[in-house]
């Protein structure tokens, strides 16, 4: 896993499990900067824009993660390549 895909995979855990604090949910105002966000689909996913800075989106009909940062939705690769095969447990 690369250092960035680490780095967003580590903020995506935090903002989940921050996204159960009360007072930490977005507002009709727009979502706050650290909100875990679902649509329905991508195409109903809004544009990344400033106002979406660091908003963490799934699409439900897709099963896609993303980030929205500088104006682009990162997705978040929730698996990697096939490691080596271990030794068998007991």
């Amino acid at each position: 896993m690369k250092k960035s895909e680490y780095a967003i995979a580590t903020v995506l855990g935090a903002l989940v499990a921050a996204s159960a604090v009360p007072g930490c949910a977005a507002t009709e105002a727009g979502p706050a900067s650290h909100s875990l966000v679902s649509y329905p689909s991508l195409a109903e996913r809004p544009a990344c824009d400033a106002s979406r800075e660091l908003e963490v989106s799934m699409t439900l009909a897709e099963q896609v993660i993303a980030v929205c940062a500088n104006g682009t939705w990162l997705v978040v690769a929730a698996t990697g390549p096939t490691g080596a095969t271990g030794a068998t447990g007991v």
